[in-house]
């Protein structure tokens, strides 16, 4: 079996090899390989060498056609070639400073400090500087080195190291722009359409997954499409990074890609949305969702899910380049920083994903058709039975399905009558009793008409969304979310402190973790004396009177709760259930009203291109990241907010604004809180004292200390030159390309080094070992000293390896490029000395080989010295500070919810706040979401560097680190969803007469407990310090969403009875703010979630008083 298993694996790798090697992806490849074998075999001309009056410099070619992009997109390449003669340009000013330093080499060691300094800085900003900060720290210690053997300034090793640059750049740039050229504009392209077909199958899983019909095979697809929509996110700012400007022949200018990228974005983050709402409630009592909502809305459900299908197909039909084929999309994770470092699960997803995706339709007209047929056969039938339904309004309640555990009693003790499992089946999705708004049939022609598919989208969204409100306006008049109790809890008494704080007895039969799920209120365990021993029944004395030890162990408890009956239990019971199924509905439907906007957005921008004619386009790429203003929060032309501002008691302020949008602008922050508060605004100055501290915290943190320990490194480095005692040392081992890997080993955290030194020996071993197999089968073969056609013909298989790894395996980039390089400088340097100059003594390559591990031992020995012992930055202390920050960034953005909060939905209807106020802080929300989301990715890769460091004491919680990410990203996504739905739209004042004054102590005394949970796990993970048992959260909470959503649930329940409520429910509004509950109440199980992991890896305070 295991040699079946072996060999089936061995065929799937060939197949797939065989795949790729036809494929248009390996086209970066053997343009690379193009390129490197074009600067040996000029190297290897003899003609080509004359040319240069100091050959030995013609190595530094090699090291630019590695890293110059030959193999990239056209944009990509020009830029990374600029970079690299930026670099050397500027290396080449340090070049000249520090030859013309010859005599003090303490002069030189410090400005050659503070060169790396520099460019160790602009190496930490990315990948893409990485060409122009290493030719710069090259080129500049070429000015030390080339000094101490010429005596001082020699200007032609500097003209002789510039011409081998721009040798370098003419081979990249000619091959990249003869062989198969890749515009940057069509891999930008591309790349949507991958991003677009992700979108489209995670949408396909997600409604699978709505409505319970996921297999285990398809829900480990979702999952990791989930994944996939995130790593696209990056991968499109990757993409579009790498690229600077570019003149294209096509029919999309930069506005059109600013414009889909961002509606693509936006759906990729609703789409997470969605995702994230659903795995949050996928575990949790659902039965009001599965007997209610779904039953009643299934049949336009599937419909939606087909015309989404179908206008997805559409919109990548229209932006796919007829030269690029789906077929060849690259679905591997090569680009998940956090996969790199666990290939296991990169495999075993690769396995999931290639398998979950499934085959389009061919025809758009077939299935169009068949949606819209189905839809209008819907809208007949619903037609025909609208009179039936209005005439029999009253019974609506029992042609409902309702669940038996969820129909409402009118008094505690007595049930009313219920619905039988037959019953319940009769009545089908169809015949659910709901009133449906009427679509003509002038609407559903059959032929395929521009723009049909997303009309019908919206058509079915909409009667989607109306199902969805009709039944929550039913069951709120029927009482089915909150059960028997119709009392208002915000109206009870509070207890007294005696009653508050008594002891409640609990079993301690059970474990810990066991016990707190055992118990249905927060409780938080007391040690004390009784823990012991206590007694079976509460003790009729006070905890403190003494008591005799009783035979069974019992647990002591408090709660800062009343004791509730049974019948304040059971209604409890049926509003978290409510508020479980209704999250889901809200939150999916929530993200999917975005989403469907979106798409029709981005539906009508395709086609309005697309009828476009090709021509000369100037394609500015740093653009395509500056959000699209097309549908801006405020306009230009918008007269009322300045009218507004000038007509309140803020008018001094904004008296000399000119237009709306100049008050936009100009407004900061803090003003706009200010103006939300209804207070005046002083502006706060920093002192100079202030900005010195400024610098100073800058020059403390960590990207200032990476370059600081790089610059010390390299002058450690360099001190091996100066001192006369290891300089022949030095020169006749050629250490001096050392440089190189002390650049590339250092990086910011201890965990990145662990695998860069893992790469960089793997890397150099293999590039020295396979140099001196190629030198020893080439030695004096065909009249040559080393032949080099041999060389040539052995190198070409060797570099199509690593240039595969380079560009389609970022994890092993380090290993790539030091094995290209370690080569290249081996066989270049015996090539010249040997042929060349004809120095027959020269190093053999076997003592050659050997000199060069020695020159990577002494490079990595000062680089491990440097990264362990030398202001260490282990990965799992930078992921705890940045995981600590990001905590903090959300509590800030919570704490401007708030506020936005408040403006929008004042309690006082008098009270409302300004207009451009609101705008201002809605932009600033959107993008602080960015930002977070953005920390939220980067710290992904993260948890896998600290993963791979040694764990010498605690071992590294990598589940819990995972816990808190996603727990991060579920929080982000409530908040966000929250300030969506609120919106900018002012509620009309029924709705804050009715619910928002009524409700607002409640949501004052809920903000106050996330607040503080927010600040007590952001301060526990940053300071590394345990938390109390009994938290705010923990002691609260539970009881205060209870409440909250219970009396909310009654509120519109009696609104509901009402034709005004009736129809205030039923319109957006009421939507919005139900919504707004819905998600802003969710957040405080996933706080207590937080609570947990901070325990889990500090404890609790009290078990550390000692």
């Amino acid at each position: 079996m295991g040699g079946n298993t072996f060999a089936s694996k061995v065929q799937e790798k060939a197949r797939d090899l065989g795949h790729f090697v036809h494929s248009r992806r390996a086209i970066s490849v053997y343009k690379g390989t193009v390129a490197y074998i074009i600067g040996f075999s000029l190297i290897f001309l003899r003609k080509f060498e004359s040319l240069s009056f100091y050959p030995t410099t013609l190595q530094s070619m090699v090291i630019l056609i590695i890293v110059g992009g030959p193999g990239k997109s056209v944009g990509s390449s020009i830029l990374a070639v600029a970079f690299g003669l930026l670099g050397a340009g500027l290396g080449s000013i340090g070049f000249l400073i520090l030859a013309h330093l010859n005599y003090s080499h303490t002069a030189q060691g410090f400005i050659f400090a503070m060169i790396m300094y520099t460019f160790a800085l602009v190496k930490a900003r990315g990948f893409k500087f990485f060409p122009l900060a290493l030719l710069a720290i090259l080129m500049s210690f070429n000015g030390i080195y080339t000094s101490l053997n010429t005596g001082g300034f020699d200007a032609k090793y500097l003209e002789e190291y510039l011409k081998t640059y721009c040798w370098g750049s003419v081979i990249i740039l000619a091959v990249n722009f003869v062989v198969f050229p890749l515009t940057s504009e069509k891999e930008i392209r591309q790349t949507l359409i991958t991003s677009l077909e992700h979108i489209s199958e995670s949408l396909h899983l997600l409604a699978k997954g709505y409505t319970f019909e996921l297999t285990d095979e398809e829900r480990v697809t979702r999952d990791l499409l989930a994944q996939r929509l995130r790593q696209d996110f990056s991968t499109l700012n990757q993409k579009i990074d790498d690229t600077f400007v570019e003149i294209n022949f096509s029919r999309h200018s930069t506005k059109d890609y600013q414009c889909f990228i961002t509606r693509i974005r936006r759906i990729q983050q609703n789409l997470i949305t969605a995702h994230s709402s659903i795995l949050s409630v996928e575990e949790r009592d659902t039965e009001l969702f599965r007997s209610i909502f779904l039953p009643n809305a299934n049949k336009t459900f599937s419909l939606l899910r087909e015309a989404l299908d179908i206008t997805m197909h559409e919109i990548i039909t229209d932006l796919e380049c007829h030269s690029f084929h789906g077929s060849e999309i690259s679905v591997e994770f090569a680009d998940d920083p956090y996969l790199q470092n666990h290939p296991s699960e990169s495999r075993v997803d690769q396995r999931h994903l290639s398998s979950g995706l499934t085959t389009r339709a061919n025809s758009i007209d077939e299935r169009l058709h068949s949606v819209t047929s189905r839809l209008e056969d819907l809208e007949v039938h619903n037609h025909d039975d609208v009179s039936e339904r209005t005439d029999h309004h009253t019974t609506r309640s029992s042609r409902l399905s309702i669940p038996f555990h969820l129909t409402r009693t009118r008094s505690p003790p007595t049930a009313s009558p219920t619905l039988t499992p037959s019953a319940q089946i009769e009545n089908s999705p169809e015949h659910h009793g709901l009133p449906i708004p009427a679509v003509s049939k002038q609407d559903l022609s059959f032929e395929h008409k521009p723009g049909l598919c997303v009309k019908v989208l919206r058509r079915v969204f909409d009667r989607f969304c109306t199902e969805q409100h009709n039944i929550l306006v039913q069951c709120l008049v029927d009482g089915h979310l909150h059960g028997a109790d119709d009392s208002l809890r915000i109206l009870d008494p509070r207890p007294s402190v005696k009653e508050t704080y008594q002891y409640k007895y609990v079993p301690s039969l059970l474990s810990g973790d066991d016990l707190r799920r055992s118990v249905n209120r927060a409780r938080r365990r007391r040690r004390t004396w009784m823990d012991e021993n206590t007694d079976d029944k509460p003790p009729a004395t006070p905890p403190g009177t003494p008591a005799s030890p009783p035979e069974n162990s019992r647990e002591v408890f408090y709660e800062i709760i009343r004791e509730k009956n049974d019948f304040e239990e059971k209604s409890d019971q049926v509003t978290i259930a409510s508020h479980h199924s209704l999250t889901r509905v809200y939150s999916f439907l929530f993200a999917m009203e975005q989403l469907v906007t979106e798409v029709e957005l981005l539906y009508h921008s395709v086609k309005r291109v697309a009828k476009k004619d090709k021509g000369i386009k100037f394609h500015y790429f740093p653009s395509l990241n500056l959000p699209d203003r097309e549908n801006g929060y405020i306009n230009s032309s918008s007269r009322k907010l300045k009218t507004e501002l000038k007509n309140s008691e803020f008018s001094d302020i904004v008296s000399d604004l000119e237009s709306p949008r100049q008050a936009f602008e100009e407004m900061s922050v803090s003003e706009a809180l200010a103006l939300l508060e209804h207070r005046k605004y002083t502006p706060v100055r920093l002192t100079i004292s202030q900005r010195l501290a400024k610098i100073e915290q800058w020059l403390r943190g960590p990207s200032s200390i990476y370059a600081a320990k790089v610059a010390a490194a390299a002058s450690m480095f360099s001190i091996l030159l100066f001192l006369p005692v290891t300089r022949d040392w030095f020169i006749s081992y050629g250490v001096a390309g050392g440089i190189l890997t002390i650049t590339t080993s250092l990086q910011p955290t201890l965990g990145q080094s662990v695998t860069t030194f893992v790469f960089q020996i793997l890397g150099s071993g293999i590039g020295f070992v396979w140099a001196l197999t190629l030198l020893m089968m080439a030695r004096h073969v065909g009249g040559y000293n080393f032949n080099p056609f041999v060389i040539i013909s052995l190198l070409a298989p060797y570099s199509l390896i690593f240039f595969y790894l380079l560009y389609h395996k970022p994890q092993y980039l380090v290993a790539a490029i030091l094995a290209l390089n370690a080569t290249g400088t081996v066989l270049i340097t015996e090539w010249i000395n040997v042929e060349y100059y004809g120095i027959s003594d020269f190093d053999p390559p076997v003592l050659r080989f050997g000199k060069a591990f020695t020159t990577l031992g002494v490079a990595l020995g000062i680089v491990g010295t440097f990264q362990l012992f030398i202001l260490r930055n282990p990965a799992k202390r930078d992921l705890r500070k940045r995981i600590g920050k990001l905590l903090f960034a959300q509590l800030s953005y919570l704490t401007l919810l708030q506020a936005f909060v408040r403006g929008v939905l004042p309690p006082d209807p008098s009270r409302r706040a300004p207009q451009v106020a609101i705008v201002r802080v809605a932009e600033e929300l959107r993008h602080r979401e960015l930002k977070i989301q953005a920390e939220l990715i980067a710290l992904r890769p993260v948890v896998g560097y600290a993963a791979n460091e040694a764990q010498f004491g605690q071992p590294f919680k990598e589940d819990v680190m995972k816990k808190i990410l996603r727990t991060g990203q579920i929080l982000l996504d409530r908040m966000r969803e929250s300030r969506i739905a609120i919106s900018l739209e002012p509620l009309p004042d029924s709705v804050l007469k009715n619910y928002v004054q009524v409700l607002a102590p409640y949501r004052r005394r809920n903000s106050q407990i996330q607040q503080l949970t927010y600040y007590l796990v952001a301060s526990s993970i940053l300071a590394k310090a345990p938390l109390l048992r009994e938290t705010p959260a923990e002691l609260e909470s539970e009881s205060q969403v209870t409440n909250f959503m219970h009396d909310m649930l009654v509120l519109a329940s009696r609104h509901a009875r009402t034709s005004e409520g009736a129809q205030t429910i039923r319109s957006g509004s009421f939507t919005r703010y139900f919504h707004y509950l819905v998600s802003l109440t969710s957040l405080n199980e996933h706080l207590k979630v937080l609570e947990e992991a901070c325990r889990d890896l500090f404890g609790e305070l009290e078990d550390h008083l000692e």
